[in-house]
């Protein structure tokens, strides 16, 4: 979920966990420091109860000295107190809910904006873990006590749980459905290994039969030095073998750090399930002594792996202001992966509508917004990233890329006539495995590049004007350095006509073979591409391209994705369906104007590339 509609506010200074004293004492925390903090809020004049959870087999045995937590500000607050407790508990006090720990509570006191409380008796953490929290009052409702709890912008579901006396009247864990974890820092005592490392997260992998392939782990620093390598065993389908592996990035010494890592598969021949085991054995040369040396996730060995790609829809408009971020966001997603990528983008309340934003594939509260798959919501320029200015949201696209499909896409459009009026479609599912039962469609949209006018209709709002937060942001400059209304806008990936956009019915069985291609024809008649006025808005059928979405009809969810030039080859992406027309005979750029620019610098621009036979293509591009 968007961490701006959970109220979390502009960056404030980065304030990373306190650095390992010494081997018998270092500091505990979720926030790795790999974030910029923020800052969440309710809005309200309420009691704020807030907690982690510790629960480290590595850490049995040893004990919570103190803890520390930073504040934005302690102005308007009262009440501070840190509590330890092994449940999550709320008692009745005058007909309010109040927090009750059942291990220790200490006052707490403010000192430079960093709340420190220090147990007058170490407590031991048990088996089985406890709860560290911290609690206060705001006392008055300012524009700083309205966000009084700091957060870093990852996940961990012992990252943080929340109660308010008036908003969260129960506990409930908030990390992973706010995208954030607590700042708080706990110092812990004890006899702590130099050289410890533990797999923290080892989910199901996958590889092609036949082939060597690669698994992702997630490594967690448990030692109080530095990790700059690891020596590992694995252990799948009888096979065995250790390897070696150097960090480019040493693992800072903070316990609970965490580094993803590749490691090599051997090639398994035959397709089914298999339990693939990596065991950590030695971290910089010294034997790993670590409760989770070792971790076992099931390896499924696939007679193919299809490439996944995940389908961004945007929802814009040319009179919304900050629509301009999804504009240049796409262009760079097209620049940047053109054979991976598939954006589409509807439009509201301007020339380019062709539907209510009733009918959009997915729930719209508010423009410029984005779906990823239509079960991620996401800015289709920042991403999940909201603690700055720049261009994220590939990190977002890539990590959806990543997971397995359960199924590949491909997809052909061909004319149908010399009068170019039909479009012949056709798109193919060709699954990974059996799979029986389920309510999966293909649904087509027709989507149109360059699409471009004149005069008041085809002016962009732009909110970017003379905004310099944005001035160093990538591809933002044509907006930042423009006016408030920006004219010469190429507008591509706009959907200008679809079928059924959740999924046609019955355009595919209900039951799949594994490795047996299906497929579902469709035909778009261009004359139905007009927008909510009646008006036709195809400009050009050279440019023109389908996208096949493969949809769970049950859950609305998008499993896979692809798209096609129409008259082009299908199924690999623009970059393999857009063909050169003989050589190139020279290259043109303009800038958002119109204007010929003989040498463009930084931003972007309309190119413009003629070939002997006299074609042309233009395009957009961002130069960097």
């Amino acid at each position: 979920m968007n961490i701006t509609r959970l109220l979390f506010t502009a960056v404030m200074a980065a304030v990373t966990a306190i650095p390992v004293s010494a081997q018998n004492s270092l500091s505990f925390s979720y926030n790795t420091g790999s974030s910029e903090l923020a800052k969440w809020g309710t809005l309200k004049k309420e009691n704020y109860d807030v907690a982690i959870r510790i629960d480290d087999a590595n850490l049995v045995g040893k004990q919570i000295k103190s803890v520390t937590v930073p504040f934005d500000s302690a102005d308007d607050l009262s009440g501070f107190k840190v509590w330890l407790s092994k449940e999550l508990t709320l008692e009745t006090v005058d007909g309010v809910k109040q927090n009750a720990p059942d291990i220790a509570s200490v006052d707490a006191v403010v000192e430079s904006n960093l709340l420190i409380a220090t147990f007058a008796e170490p407590y031991t953490i048990p088996e089985g873990g406890l709860y560290v929290g911290y609690s206060f009052t705001v006392d008055k409702l300012t524009d700083m006590t309205s966000y009084p709890v700091v957060v870093s912008p990852e996940s961990n579901p012992n990252g943080l749980f929340l109660h308010t006396s008036r908003t969260y009247r129960s506990w409930e864990p908030k990390s992973e459905s706010f995208g954030a974890v607590s700042a708080m820092t706990v110092m812990i005592s004890g006899d702590f290994y130099e050289n410890s490392v533990g797999i923290a997260a080892f989910s199901e992998q996958y590889a092609e039969a036949g082939k060597a392939g690669e698994a992702t782990l997630t490594l967690v620093q448990n030692g109080s030095s530095m990790v700059n390598s690891i020596d590992y065993t694995y252990e799948v389908a009888g096979l065995t073998g250790e390897g070696h592996y150097d960090f480019t990035e040493s693992i800072p010494a903070q316990y609970s750090k965490k580094q993803d890592i590749t490691l090599p598969v051997p090639a398994v021949a035959e397709v089914g399930g298999y339990p693939l085991t990596y065991t950590i054995t030695k971290v910089n040369g010294v034997d790993n002594v670590n409760a989770a040396a070792s971790a076992t996730a099931t390896l499924n060995v696939m007679p193919f792996v299809p490439v996944h790609r995940p389908l961004l829809e945007e929802y814009t408009g040319m009179w919304c202001g900050y629509c301009p971020r999804g504009f240049v966001g796409l262009e760079l997603m097209n620049e940047k992966y053109p054979d991976l990528f598939v954006g589409v983008s509807y439009h509201n309340g301007d020339i380019l509508e062709i539907m209510s934003s009733t009918e959009f594939p997915s729930d719209v509260p508010g423009f410029p917004d984005a779906w990823l798959d239509r079960v991620h919501e996401t800015d289709a320029y920042h991403g999940d990233d909201y603690s700055g200015y720049g261009f994220a949201l590939d990190d977002v696209y890539l990590a959806r890329s990543a997971e397995i499909a359960p199924a590949s896409v491909d997809v052909t459009a061909e004319w149908a006539d010399d009068a170019q009026q039909t479009i012949n479609v056709t798109g193919t599912v060709t699954f990974i495995k059996d799979v029986t039962g389920v309510d999966y469609r293909l649904a087509y949209i027709l989507v149109a590049d360059g699409l471009h006018g004149e005069g008041v209709d085809w002016g962009q709002s732009n909110y970017f004007s003379g905004n310099t937060d944005y001035a160093e942001s990538e591809g933002m400059d044509v907006f930042v350095n423009g006016g408030s209304t920006v004219y010469g806008l190429y507008y591509n990936d706009v959907a200008v006509l679809t079928s059924d956009i959740k999924g046609i019915a019955g355009s595919l069985p209900s039951d799949f073979k594994t490795a047996a291609p299906e497929t579902c024809t469709y035909q778009f008649n261009v004359a139905d591409a007009v927008n909510t006025s009646g008006e036709n808005i195809i400009q050009d059928k050279s440019k023109l391209r389908v996208v096949a979405v493969l949809v769970d009809a049950a859950t609305g969810e998008v499993l896979n994705s692809n798209k096609c030039n129409v008259g082009g080859q299908g199924g690999t992406g623009i970059a393999a369906t857009l063909s050169q027309k003989g050589e190139i005979e020279s290259v043109e750029y303009f800038d958002a104007s119109g204007r010929r620019v003989s040498s463009p610098s930084n931003g972007l621009y309309i190119k413009s590339v003629k070939y002997s036979d006299g074609s042309v293509r233009t395009s957009k591009v961002v130069l960097k």
